[in-house]
């Protein structure tokens, strides 16, 4: 047994804000997200082109990615995703309004090419959310990810209210928040936590200076640190196993003996491969 990848606990790096956040229609979702600041949204269903939204867009001097730059579609997505991991940009926060509608925009093409017959259009699809999500792990930057909400069954029977998504998301996240909307504010309850500063029940304003204040705003406001294609590279083949034999293929055909020594077209080439090959 070695230890020597081991570090103490006060060297680890401080983690961002890595969220879901479910609720009804109307319970202020949206526009508790689009007050984060310095924020790239990626808008899966196209309603932030409303008037209101457009104007708080343009208010906080947001990046948008919507329905014609391909926010539905898997690749536009994942790669929007490593350039926030590898490009210098001014970026604090990504936004996936909603993953329900992504998931199920994946979930309706396998469908037309498998079926759907035993879920196998969601087992088709799942690998894309699983990349995502791997991509969200490496990036250096708050994420919230949007879903519905939908009734939960237990044994057959109703059983109050979960998100809308891959089932076992909640379990990818540090913090799950239900927003629902009380009077005139919108109020995030957390109903999963990893975080101690976000006890399992807690109620917080929904909006950017509360969580900050809460969570430790030196580090959600933090600028990110781009890395490069080799160390992303590097990541992608841990995050997904990639294989040995797979990884030697790569430095054969490019004439050298480790992945370190790849060009940057190469290396682009081994990550794009990864994005769409990797389940």
């Amino acid at each position: 047994m070695t230890l020597s990848k081991g570090v103490k606990p006060e060297t680890v790096k401080p983690r961002r804000l890595k969220m879901m956040v479910s609720g009804n229609a109307g319970s202020g979702k949206t526009f508790g997200a689009l007050g984060f600041p310095n924020l790239f949204f990626i808008d899966t269903e196209g309603g932030a082109t409303e008037p209101e939204y457009t104007a708080t867009l343009q208010k906080s001097g947001a990046l948008y990615m919507g329905i014609e730059q391909g926010s539905q579609q898997p690749i536009p997505v994942l790669e929007a995703f490593r350039d926030l991991h590898v490009q210098k940009h001014d970026r604090l926060t990504v936004c996936v309004d909603s993953l329900t509608k992504w998931f199920d925009m994946q979930v309706l093409e396998a469908a037309e090419r498998v079926g759907s017959e035993y879920a196998s259009d969601k087992r088709e699809a799942l690998p894309w959310l699983r990349k995502l999500i791997r991509y969200m792990d490496l990036i250096d930057m708050n994420v919230i990810l949007i879903c519905h909400s939908k009734a939960k069954y237990t044994n057959g029977q109703p059983d109050g209210i979960t998100f809308d998504c891959w089932d076992k998301l909640e379990f990818e996240l540090d913090l799950w928040f239900e927003v629902t909307r009380e009077g005139n504010k919108h109020i995030a309850t957390v109903r999963k936590s990893r975080v101690a500063a976000f006890p399992l029940g807690h109620r917080v304003d929904w909006n950017f200076d509360s969580l900050a204040d809460i969570y430790g705003r030196a580090d959600v406001v933090k600028q990110a640190k781009p890395v490069d294609n080799g160390e992303l590279l590097k990541g992608l083949i841990e995050k997904f196993s990639i294989g040995e034999d797979i990884v030697t293929k790569w430095t054969d055909a490019a004439g050298v003996k480790t992945i370190d020594k790849l060009d940057e077209t190469q290396t682009a080439a081994c990550v794009t491969w990864i994005n769409n090959n990797a389940a």
